[in-house]
């Protein structure tokens, strides 16, 4: 039985590579494309919220089918310079809902949207003061956003806890208060609606995990996933179903792509490997969880200007199969994944040779 699901596994992970369509342009109307996120609807359409830099605005591109050979972009808020270090979750009914860095009023805010293409969206600041850059969206089981960020004044990890699903009033929490933590923060709830976020300490160089003791995190446990050198920039979290963390990072001082698979919900202890090593890789990682928790990675080559993917083939990725997604140009800056109720990946990202932006999927 294990040798016929070995089998199937990598019969997939050959589709896959033979399925990929072309990359598509969804937007290229001025230098767009930086922070992209991606979220699919229930029907496995694609949306991708991100930066539009000509204009310094938020903006969401809403596909009409699984490959988005159609979408419509729409600016979603544009008072003052924003939209930087965007997140997007869809709501139960498939509403966006974006949290962003706001450069001109220096502050954390989120966009709830009040249908598919966020025509009239309702503005929170959730915290004002030159805090809410990297962070990291999630909704609760009430569709109420949890995000995840860091406050460069004090330099701590804070989590801030909406009360209702258009954030009506939050709960903010400084969940890592060692100086100079909270770069790179990535965000997910356990099953119980726990918030769980890795992020980089830029003090001690090391991958970090915080893990809060319930919904509101009133309590959390914190530790140090990775200290070797220079590790954990670009963290990407995703949860098995008994709520073991799984990160993709990068190794600064290697230039290479690193997992780390905990061996229970706390990371008491941790599986570490280098999933990539050729060149200068690893940069703007994407990690999202297939089938039997085998982990999927996007990110970008720098050392070609090249867009990856690795498709591992256990739990550990101890034999990952790598391909290069997209090389036409300089592109993959800024990617984000996500896998289709199938487990086939749809990736958006940055051309930074055009400045637009790209999407990759698999045909179904």
């Amino acid at each position: 039985m294990q040798e016929e699901a070995e089998a199937y596994h990598f019969g997939i992970i050959d589709i896959m590579w033979d399925m990929l369509t072309e990359p598509r342009v969804l937007d290229s109307d001025g230098k767009v494309g930086k922070y992209t996120s991606i979220a699919l609807t229930s029907s496995g359409y694609p949306v991708v919220a991100y930066r539009d830099d000509t204009n310094y605005d938020v903006k969401l591109a809403v596909c009409a089918d699984i490959t988005c050979s159609t979408s419509t972009n729409h600016t979603v808020y544009s008072d003052g310079n924003v939209g930087y270090h965007t997140s997007l979750a869809l709501s139960s009914t498939d509403y966006p809902v974006i949290a962003f860095y706001d450069n001109t009023d220096k502050g954390l805010k989120v966009a709830v949207c009040d249908d598919s293409t966020c025509s009239a969206p309702t503005l929170q600041t959730i915290e004002a003061g030159s805090v809410g850059q990297y962070n990291s969206l999630a909704l609760s089981a009430t569709d109420a956003p949890v995000i995840s960020y860091m406050d460069s004044v004090s330099d701590v990890l804070k989590v801030a806890l909406c009360t209702d699903s258009i954030c009506t009033n939050s709960t903010i929490r400084t969940v890592d208060s060692d100086v100079g933590v909270g770069w790179h923060t990535s965000l997910a709830l356990t099953s119980s609606g726990c918030p769980v976020i890795s992020h980089y300490d830029n003090t001690n160089r090391a991958l970090k995990l915080a893990v809060c003791d319930d919904s509101t995190c009133t309590t959390s446990t914190t530790r140090t996933i990775d200290s070797d050198n220079n590790v954990g920039g670009y963290t990407s979290l995703g949860l098995t179903p008994d709520d073991r963390p799984i990160i993709s990072y990068l190794d600064w001082s290697n230039y290479d792509l690193k997992l780390a698979v905990c061996a229970d919900s706390t990371c008491l202890n941790a599986t570490v490997r280098t999933v990539d090593s050729e060149g200068k890789v690893g940069y703007f990682t994407s990690l999202a969880l297939a089938s039997r928790n085998y982990p999927v990675i996007a990110y970008f080559d720098n050392t070609n200007g090249y867009l990856k993917m690795a498709v591992c083939d256990d739990v550990a990725c101890s034999s990952p199969s790598i391909r290069t997604v997209d090389s036409d140009g300089n592109v993959g800056e800024y990617a984000s994944l996500a896998l289709t109720s199938s487990g086939y990946p749809v990736i958006s990202y940055l051309d930074v040779s055009k400045n637009d932006l790209k999407l990759i999927s698999v045909l179904i």
